[in-house]
């Protein structure tokens, strides 16, 4: 699926699907995601040996970054509806996007300030995510 958007060019289209057939091409396509953030985070720890994964993978894995690199800077845009303000989410997939830096100097360099949020919320990927800074809030 993943593979299908990429060829596509139709990420886009996943922000806010409608269609049963879109959100589950968007859940495939944040599992797909998904896996490669988990490799990177074992390949950080020191759990996954990155000589080996990069000898096998680096072409599809920098590929598959820059290919979704504006579906995921979408995606880290999320909406607080109880402040009327959009915040910026970081951490999403950012140990990958920090492996795929370290290994390719093509590789899109996502910030806060590579493009602004959405004009309005319009996604199930657009709500709040929890604190995860482990403080308690009061």
């Amino acid at each position: 699926m993943f593979s299908y958007h990429r060829r596509q060019d139709s990420f886009s289209r996943l922000h806010n699907p409608t269609e049963e057939k879109d959100k589950s091409e968007r859940q495939a396509v944040l599992d797909y995601l998904n896996h490669y953030e988990l490799v990177s985070i074992g390949i950080r720890e020191q759990i996954l040996d990155a000589e080996f994964y990069r000898n096998w993978m680096l072409g599809p894995f920098v590929r598959d970054w820059n290919a979704a690199a504006n579906f995921i800077q979408r995606e880290r845009w999320k909406w607080d509806s109880k402040q009327s303000l959009w915040t910026y989410h970081d951490p999403l997939f950012e140990n990958y996007q920090v492996m795929a830096k370290k290994w390719s100097y093509e590789a899109v360099d996502l910030s806060r300030d590579s493009s602004g949020p959405p004009d309005v919320p319009s996604g199930p990927g657009d709500e709040a995510l929890p604190d995860t800074d482990g403080e308690q809030g009061n």
